[in-house]
């Protein structure tokens, strides 16, 4: 793992030494971009307040030729920054004027011409060169802005051991943040918060300044609190600070109640956080993306005032205004949250805060301040739960059941609710800050091409195994996976696999305390030096504790089914779970997505739930669909486009409505088609990689698929 840096400037420009241009660093990426120039420039620096949307730092230099590299997009903008075409289609004149580009590669990069016209040309679809090439008749002042992904922390936050200082600490988690406007709803304006480590004293560096949105958060001095309000913190820039009630304040001199007998501070901050979050994705719609939403039209009758007329007053007159709405009234349409994390109430656990927080997880502490955890002594929670179906698309079009009993009074269902503590529940999710810090560092494979290596060590499930590897090696439309198989292992095997092997390790067999099952004994998984698979999964455990001690030595993640040995069930289910990461779904998603169908199957998921193996074209947004069908030839569609590969929580997309038009939702929310689909045309509309749940039944990829499968499935 990379060692952390501290980094003052996000973003850096240079001239190239040895040919005409200039180079652009992400220096918290630490990724680089060249454009290239007819001849050398001397960059100056230039103000960022002159691009229509928020960039880091700008440079400004003169060019006559321009060549940009090749990029996910790149748009063409007025001189207000609206959208006016694109130069996919050939050379393209543009009159005198000022204009942008916006170019999306991991860093946001913006270009200003101040020109007498120019001509330009992005022939990747001509001749696959990809470089997009500018020419501009006389001499043209060109302003390059970008936007660092800040996909790590830029700086380090230090405190104490005082729960005082810690309210100090994450009132600077916004910093961050690229602008405090209702566009902070998507995940690209939303830089990782600072780290916050535990030192002798409070100290913050220069560069991380404290957002002054007018917001102010009191609560008592308590990690309890100061964890529940941490998202708050960082989503309105709020200020925090000690006092003997719970209250959010803004400068009209409002005080809002944030814990009631009713409703306990960790439930208010966490609906305050969804209403407010889902009510600024419309609001944003008067701002740079004009996009209508599937779902303004059904939660507008509940709305005191029209959302984009909000778009320009301050974020605490926003969430004053958003304060009207009762949340009942909007929490269906509300998205699906990636992670709820329940930290135990003590200091060390602040430092976990911040890798939470870069995907806007919902925070709280447990109760009981002595919760501790032993890797080898777990409490699992089973008491409450019921096995019910998860499923995070589940069709509009009927009752099914919800989640389990114990989250039924959260203001909002989760892929994933992970833990600190010594107990946790099934189903539920150990929470190893180490892996979250890995993230940025993490190796990725072509969708379909990540190896998976299965150790079958229970001679009594090999039967099981050949049927699940089979399953994934013959897939009639879609490639065979890369399967290795090793049996009877002994120890020594068993440890240098795990401490050589990429991608995805299944182990099957009986996991104790003593360690993994081999032929000659067990293999204490504490004697793995380090872990190298990204992920490991187990069928067959008293505990997870053995998959979190592969996740502390180096796994991004462990999925482990428990029950101290393998059965049928959870090897197919996690030979489920192995397609779905090879398509691209992290890992959390595709855990809810599989045990959907394998409720009986107990199971614990360590490290890292937003773990994805794949790298897939952001474009392709990946979904899952609930189909309900009226007839054997007439279907009823459900659709949620689902937060991984490059559509974080706050992004949107299309999905087609109905037959003629094309309508936008917002990631991790179900919508259904108004008009049902025909059997060709469902399975027309299904990509290849989309879950697809078919009346009830355990989902399945898109690609499988067949007229047949769809008949079979209607009652």
């Amino acid at each position: 793992m990379t060692a952390p840096r501290d980094v003052s400037r996000l973003v850096t420009f240079r001239p190239l030494s040895d040919d005409p241009g200039l180079e652009i660093r992400d220096e918290v990426s630490e990724s680089s971009y060249v454009v290239r120039t007819d001849g050398a420039v001397t960059p100056e620096a230039a103000a960022t307040e002159q691009f229509p949307f928020p960039v880091d730092e700008a440079v400004a230099f003169t060019a006559t030729r321009l060549r940009i590299p090749d990029s996910v997009s790149l748009l063409l903008r007025d001189e207000s920054g609206d959208y006016v075409g694109h130069f996919y289609d050939g050379p393209r004149y543009v009159p005198r004027g000022t204009h942008y580009l916006e170019a999306d590669f991991t860093s946001k990069m913006y270009f200003r011409f101040e020109h007498d016209g120019f001509t330009g040309t992005h022939p990747a679809s001509l001749d696959n060169s990809g470089d997009a090439v500018f020419r501009f008749g006389d001499p043209a002042r060109v302003v390059v802005g970008v936007r660092s992904a800040h996909t790590k922390p830029s700086g380090t936050i230090e405190t104490p051991a005082d729960p005082a200082a810690a309210m100090r600490a994450i009132s600077h988690l916004g910093s961050s943040i690229k602008e405090f406007s209702p566009e902070r709803s998507w995940p690209r304006l939303r830089g990782h918060p600072p780290r916050i480590e535990v030192g002798d004293e409070l100290a913050v560096p220069d560069h991380l300044e404290r957002p002054e949105t007018g917001i102010e958060i009191t609560i008592p001095p308590t990690y309890e609190a100061v964890y529940a309000t941490a998202p708050l913190a960082y989503y309105f820039g709020a200020t925090v600070t000690p006092g003997d009630r719970s209250a959010l304040r803004t400068p009209s001199g409002l005080s809002y109640r944030l814990a009631t007998d009713a409703e306990p501070l960790a439930d208010a901050a966490e609906r305050l956080l969804v209403q407010c979050f889902y009510l600024d994705t419309l609001t944003r719609v008067g701002g740079y993306y004009d996009f209508d939403r599937v779902d303004y039209e059904k939660v507008a009758p509940y709305l005191p005032f029209y959302p984009p007329n909000l778009y320009d007053e301050p974020v605490w007159r926003q969430v004053e205004t958003y304060l009207e709405v009762d949340f009942s009234d909007v929490a269906a349409h509300v998205p699906r949250w990636p992670v709820r994390a329940t930290l135990r109430p003590v200091a060390d656990d602040v430092a976990a805060i911040p890798y939470l927080l870069d995907d806007l997880a919902l925070v709280r502490a447990a109760p009981d301040a002595s919760a501790t955890r032993s890797a080898r002594e777990w409490q699992i929670r089973r008491s409450g739960l019921d096995a019910v179906d998860r499923y995070p698309c589940e069709s509009l079009h009927r009752e099914t059941p919800r989640a389990p009993t114990d989250a039924k009074r959260r203001p909002v269902e989760t892929d994933y609710d992970a833990y600190t503590t010594a107990e946790v529940p099934v189903t539920g999710g150990v929470l190893v800050p180490e892996a979250y810090r890995r993230r940025p560092d993490r190796a990725e494979w072509p969708v379909d091409e990540v190896p998976v290596t299965v150790v079958c060590n229970d001679p009594d499930r090999r039967s099981d195994v050949e049927r699940a590897v089979e399953s994934l090696r013959d897939r009639e439309s879609l490639s065979a996976l890369d399967v290795a198989v090793l049996d009877d292992t002994t120890t020594a095997e068993l440890r240098s696999t795990l401490e050589s092997t990429a991608g995805v390790v299944h182990y099957v067999g009986s996991v104790t305390a003593a360690g993994f099952a081999c032929a000659d004994g067990r293999l204490d998984p504490a004697s793995v030096e380090t872990c190298e698979p990204a992920v490991v999964l187990v069928s067959g455990a008293e505990t997870p504790a053995a998959g979190v001690e592969l996740v502390e030595r180096g796994a991004d993640a462990a999925l482990v089914t428990l029950g101290g040995a393998a059965d049928a069930e959870a090897v197919t289910a996690l030979a489920r779970v192995v397609e779905l990461l090879n398509a691209g779904y992290p890992v959390a998603l595709g855990t809810t997505l599989v045990f959907a169908s394998h409720t009986a199957v107990e199971h614990v998921l360590a490290g890292d739930g937003g773990l994805e193996l794949t790298h897939r074209d952001p474009s392709n947004a990946l979904s899952s669909l609930a189909v309900d069908s009226r007839s054997s030839d007439r279907h009823d569609l459900t659709n949620s486009t689902m937060i991984g590969a490059g559509h974080k929580l706050g992004s949107s997309g299309p999905m087609k409505a109905n037959r003629d038009r094309d309508n936008v939702v917002l990631s991790s929310t179900c919508a259904d088609l108004p008009v049902p689909l025909d059997t060709d045309e469902l399975l027309d509309f299904v990509g290849p990689h989309t879950a697809v749940r078919l009346n009830g039944e355990r989902p399945r990829l898109g690609a499988e698929l067949t007229p047949e499968l769809v008949e079979n499935s209607v009652e």
